[in-house]
């Protein structure tokens, strides 16, 4: 969508308003840009293999909290800007700017329908990668358990070390 400033003849309110919409449109496609930065970002944790990789996977992590983080200061200041813009009064202006409010309003509104199918897309690859970790954590620690429980055994065929000064038996009662 074109971004448009004003219209000649509209008056000082109006072009504070469309203003405001542009500042929304702007702040809301950059939040898009981000959340699709996200998104790959999710796809390229999701082709790690653990345990191999953990270094990887860190370092991805850390770069999409940035990413969430950016996203976070986007909300700061787009949220009260979408709730001036609710309580906005009536606005004046005639047919020609009514257009172009209307105009922008479907673009941010289309932007924020993008937005949250991009969120659900996420969530969902989200899922998945959370699923793999778990799964790949309890094969993990079945692993170690396994180990653990041959160690015993070995332990118990192969004997204990010999004390050097022989053995305490305590007949005391």
């Amino acid at each position: 969508m074109p971004r448009r400033q004003w219209l000649w003849g509209y008056n000082e309110a109006g072009r504070g308003f469309v203003n405001l919409l542009n500042r929304i449109y702007d702040l809301k496609k950059k939040k898009i840009k981000l959340m699709e930065q996200i998104y790959k970002t999710t796809v390229e944790q999701s082709k790690i293999r653990l345990p191999d990789k953990v270094d990887d996977l860190l370092a991805i992590i850390d770069r999409k909290q940035e990413q969430i983080n950016s996203i976070d200061e986007i909300n700061a200041e787009l949220f009260p800007l979408e709730k001036e813009i609710a309580n906005c009064p009536e606005r004046t202006g005639g047919e020609e700017s009514e257009k172009l409010f209307a105009e922008i309003l479907a673009g941010i509104r289309i932007l924020g329908e993008r937005a949250q199918l991009l969120a659900e897309k996420i969530r969902k690859l989200e899922e998945q990668n959370r699923k793999m970790v778990s799964d790949e954590y309890h094969n993990l620690k079945s692993k170690i358990k396994l180990i653990n429980q041959r160690k015993g055994s070995y332990k118990a065929y192969r004997g204990g070390i010999a004390q050097a000064n022989g053995y305490f038996i305590d007949n005391k009662k």
